[in-house]
């Protein structure tokens, strides 16, 4: 009952969340580029959010602190993805694809300083190894375009 429910619930967000951005598709405006995409998206998803939040009788999450804290996330994650789609259209989906890839060897070095993890040896090389594989990747990408 609970896996039929949630999948319920899940069709549902993705409709809702797929209704605003057929609003403006393409065969409908043939002039709506990606950015036009962001707002409906968002709407959707709010809106979708907060239905099952109602539906489910769990208005008590509004009142946790932490789910609001936790919310800074993904209001972060989603000015990175209009500054890449900002990138796409300047720089080529290419390009602007190598960029947020190498974003994360920065950022994975910076948190590990900046937050003053503590990594054994092991979770070093590992960290250091998959990093290459960004990096190497980025590379051939570039070369590949």
């Amino acid at each position: 009952m609970i896996i039929k429910n949630t999948l319920k619930h899940q069709l549902f967000n993705f409709e809702n969340l797929t209704f605003f951005q057929k609003l403006i598709a393409k065969d409908i405006n043939p002039g709506v580029n990606g950015l036009d995409y962001i707002l409906p998206e968002m709407l959707g998803v709010l809106v979708g959010t907060v239905i099952y939040v109602i539906s489910s009788h769990s208005t008590a999450v509004y009142r946790n602190k932490m789910i609001w804290r936790n919310s800074l996330a993904g209001v972060e994650l989603g000015i990175g993805t209009l500054f890449y789609l900002f990138s796409v259209k300047q720089n080529g989906v290419t390009n602007a694809f190598i960029y947020s890839q190498l974003c994360s060897v920065i950022s994975t070095f910076g948190n590990i300083w900046f937050l003053h993890e503590e990594k054994s040896k092991r979770q070093m090389t590992y960290i250091i190894i998959g990093l290459i594989f960004i990096v190497g990747g980025s590379i051939l990408t570039g070369f590949a375009k």
